[in-house]
């Protein structure tokens, strides 16, 4: 899973590669053997298929942030304890180990979609 500043920068690094290299030497056999470090078992991508990537990444769901919430009982405005975190399994065990450390708090993990 991707963060937003991360999604930003395959993208923008696509188009780049796409504009710098791609268009410039449509032959993909020397773009390979410049950068054979990255393209030994395949071909890089043409312009189209670069197209279609970008398309696809686009049309994807946006990253979501799962935010772990725990509450004492009694609080029912003030939150003890908040915080972000880009993949889920990662809030599930913070989630864990607070139910674990605290079972008389409220805690639950919360999705959110980031959007631009």
């Amino acid at each position: 899973m991707l963060s937003l500043a991360e999604y930003a920068t395959v993208l923008a690094a696509l188009r780049h590669w796409q504009r710098t290299v791609i268009v410039p030497a449509p032959d993909l056999e020397s773009v390979r053997s410049a950068h054979p470090n990255y393209f030994e078992a395949h071909a890089p991508l043409d312009a189209a298929a670069i197209d279609e990537l970008c398309e696809r990444l686009n049309l994807d769901e946006p990253p979501k942030t799962y935010v772990v919430v725990a509450d004492r009982p009694g609080d029912s405005i003030e939150t003890r304890f908040y915080e972000a975190y880009a993949m889920q399994a990662d809030a599930q065990t913070v989630l864990d180990a607070i139910r674990s450390e605290q079972p008389a708090w409220r805690a639950a993990v919360v999705e959110l979609e980031v959007h631009g």
